[in-house]
């Protein structure tokens, strides 16, 4: 039996690969499934992952607070949703913190009581064997103490403040003047910050929408067209708004920063 694990960004790329190896352990007969691990070099990703999402009868989302909203992340679970096998692990956020959609499904939390819950959830769906309940959960109980000091050492992701984004472009470089936070803040770093994080957020809708018109028959997307275009108009309206603050500080800076 097939297990779709998903991931997006470095800690939830840790996650997985700590819970594909438990998998493993827990239920051998199974078969997680990584595109970090299993997807073979020099094999053609796109219609290899189209593959692997189809033919999974679970599929487990290695959530972290750094990419709940990731847009690759919500496209692997809305076409793991679609076969009601999608199954949300959430590690270092709680069920309350998790919006929708992915909010709407019953997740779990990296705790011994729920690794257990997906242990036997993977046990039962992989009907062998080595999923029976018994050798499920003898099975766990061995491998707990591995697991447990592996979460342990993965460290969580934060995500900044609104007081550190404020003050701090994505390089560090600070948004306020050195003579303190009474001063204005420079407009021109912060369009440049915000236009950093807009196209990185793009970048994802691409690749996306690239896959998603490759592979349309059989993993229709739901209001990402929608997504996509309001992503681009806010791309093209960043631009103008630093080219017309570039002119500004050219003519003169001042003017650069607010003045009201």
């Amino acid at each position: 039996m097939q297990v779709f694990i998903s991931w997006s960004g470095q800690q939830s790329k840790n996650l997985a690969r700590i819970i594909r190896r438990w998998i493993l352990t827990v239920v051998p007969e199974s078969r997680p499934w990584t595109s970090d691990v299993d997807l073979d070099p020099g094999k053609q990703w796109q219609p290899e992952l189209s593959k692997q999402l189809k033919s999974s009868r679970l599929g487990i989302v290695c959530v972290t607070p750094d990419n709940v909203g990731a847009p690759w992340l919500l496209f692997e679970a809305g076409a793991l949703a679609r076969s009601d096998s999608l199954l949300p692990l959430l590690f270092g956020l709680t069920p309350s913190q998790l919006p929708p959609p992915m909010g709407q499904f019953q997740s779990l939390v990296a705790s011994k009581k729920e690794m257990l819950k997906l242990a036997l959830t993977v046990g039962d769906r992989c009907r062998s064997r080595s999923g029976r309940r018994e050798a499920v959960l003898e099975r766990f109980e061995t491998a707990w103490p591995w697991l447990e000091a592996e979460l342990a050492a993965l460290e969580v992701p934060t995500i900044p403040s609104s007081d550190e984004q404020a003050t701090s472009d994505l390089s560090g470089e600070p948004l306020l003047s050195p003579e303190g936070v009474n001063e204005p803040p420079n407009l021109l770093i912060m369009a440049r910050r915000e236009l950093a994080a807009a196209e990185e957020t793009q970048a994802g809708y691409d690749s996306l929408m690239k896959f998603h018109n490759e592979h349309s028959a059989s993993l229709p997307l739901t209001d990402v067209e929608e997504q996509d275009s309001r992503s681009r108009q806010r791309c093209y309206a960043l631009r103008n708004v630093i080219r017309i603050l570039e002119d500004l500080e050219g003519s003169g800076g001042a003017t650069a920063e607010r003045s009201c």
